[in-house]
């Protein structure tokens, strides 16, 4: 019987490429979320809450996809690809009012963002 190591590391031996993409998008999003930010609106804010969102997720997925959590790892990576269609959404206009607008609904203490 394997040990959950062995059984770790023969996963990652199955799927190289697709591991060592996912260390190299986590590396980019760890230096993003290191990186002082000026978070001079709500825009601003709620793009910063879901980069957040997505690097915590990604990590997710890591974790879930090593241990073979296909369904689990399948669910937050949906999450991904919605937290980047609202970033797309809230950031994507070029007039700042339609992305104060866009953002709005997302700039509540419910959802995580404190002004």
């Amino acid at each position: 019987m394997q040990s959950p190591e062995e059984f770790r590391a023969a996963i990652r031996a199955k799927y190289p490429e697709e591991f060592l993409l996912c260390q190299d998008v986590a590396a980019i999003l760890e230096q993003a979320v290191k990186q002082p930010r000026r978070l001079v609106n709500e825009v601003a804010r709620v793009a910063d809450m879901l980069m957040v969102q997505a690097y915590k997720a990604h990590a997710s997925v890591y974790f879930l996809a090593v241990r073979a959590q296909i369904e689990d790892a399948a669910t937050i990576t949906r999450r991904l690809l919605e937290i980047a269609v609202q970033a797309i959404y809230i950031t994507g206009d070029s007039d700042p009012e339609v992305c104060k607008q866009r953002a709005g609904p997302l700039s509540c203490p419910s959802l995580g963002f404190n002004p």
